[in-house]
């Protein structure tokens, strides 16, 4: 029963979240609020058709199980590696692990999926170099990701190089990253990537070029709307933040 109460409690919250975040009006997050089960009537005529709420309550809900048992997703995989040692199977333990924030064991087992016959296999490449970049092991991230390249120069080349972007940023190398970060923005639409390349050419003086993106980030972009993927949301804010004083 108290399991019932807290889980309805946190739909509850996470439907007035998205009123609040969708503009409704205060009539409606109040009700939402106070009146019992206006929460459910909320969810079914105006979340349901878009199931963004039930996205957002599902990862809140495992990040709130992690926190409490951070082990919870990796006993049965660990379990299923043992009964059964595939790339498959290790691949889903590394991703756990990376859930989880374990990074180093991730990366342990991404290292074992390649052993064990995925040496080339593109996902595992760069899911390995984020674990290493996650672990802060520079280095290797450069090494795995100069493999992908070779062997697999059309996998995720937005992602790789962005990633090989924050790699040489972090060591200072300012001005191969922006070219980086440059040839990332040219493959991916996402605000993310656009953001990253405007904020190191402001770091690198080039302040006018920076407006230009973040503008345009501004412009290409629902920042109300529901329609705006949630990680994206992160960086239009700091597309408005850096541009406060026109706004």
């Amino acid at each position: 029963m108290i399991r019932i109460f807290i889980i309805g409690a946190i739909f509850q919250m996470l439907a007035a979240m998205h009123a609040l975040q969708t503009g409704r009006d205060q009539w409606t997050i109040a009700a939402v609020l106070i009146i019992p089960g206006a929460w459910i009537v909320y969810l079914f005529m105006d979340v349901l058709p878009k199931a963004s709420l039930l996205k957002t309550a599902s990862k809140a809900l495992q990040k709130i199980r992690i926190r409490i048992d951070p082990n919870w997703e990796i006993r049965p995989l660990l379990k299923e590696v043992e009964r059964c040692d595939t790339v498959d199977n290790r691949q889903r333990l590394a991703q756990a692990y990376m859930s989880a924030g374990k990074y180093e064991f991730a990366a342990t087992h991404y290292k074992k999926c390649r052993e064990i016959g995925s040496n080339d296999a593109g996902s595992i490449l760069l899911e390995l170099a984020y674990a290493e970049f996650f672990s802060g092991h520079n280095e290797n991230v450069l090494k795995v990701l100069s493999h992908l390249e070779d062997k697999k120069p059309d996998y995720e080349t937005a992602k790789r190089n962005m990633l090989q972007a924050r790699v040489l940023e972090k060591d200072g190398q300012d001005e191969d990253a922006m070219l980086r970060f440059r040839a990332a923005a040219k493959k991916s639409s996402t605000a993310e990537a656009k953001c990253r390349l405007a904020l190191i050419l402001r770091k690198l003086g080039k302040t006018e070029e920076a407006k230009i993106i973040f503008r345009d980030i501004l412009n290409t972009t629902d920042i109300i709307g529901t329609e705006t993927p949630p990680h994206d949301k992160k960086w239009v804010k700091i597309a408005q933040a850096n541009l406060k004083d026109e706004y």
